[in-house]
């Protein structure tokens, strides 16, 4: 289902899209919403609020003016920063930037976060 000005396409799965987003699905199903653009290759995604969403393999959400991929396992990201999963999965907040290779971990607060083995949490700066 498409409504209010969206383009929506669907070429295996189902998707849907609301106001004056656009939406393609190649396998299993989305959601966007609010002037988002929400790409689904394998899985599902949701993307809200103009954000930009990409899904390779496994799942995510993304809202506010944020950039968010995942190519293995999950992620979250929030409030324009930038979250990028390899292995594993990862949360970042507040216009911070946060990469996981192994394991996982958090930034948050304008913090720069890197994790190749472990996990670990900074904030404020730090």
């Amino acid at each position: 289902m498409c409504s209010f000005d969206c383009n929506h396409d669907v070429v295996a799965g189902y998707g849907m899209c609301i106001f004056e987003c656009n939406h393609d699905v190649v396998a299993g199903y989305g959601m966007c919403s609010f002037d988002c653009n929400n790409d689904v290759v394998a899985g599902y995604g949701m993307c809200i609020f103009e954000c930009n969403h990409d899904v390779v393999a496994g799942y995510g959400m993304c809202s506010f003016d944020c950039n968010h991929d995942v190519v293995a396992g999950y992620g979250m990201c929030i409030f324009e920063w930038n979250h990028d999963v390899v292995a594993g999965y990862g949360m970042c907040s507040f216009d911070c930037n946060h990469d996981v290779v192994a394991g996982y971990g958090m930034c948050s607060f304008d913090c720069n976060r890197d994790v190749v083995a472990g996990y670990g949490m900074c904030s404020f700066g730090l």
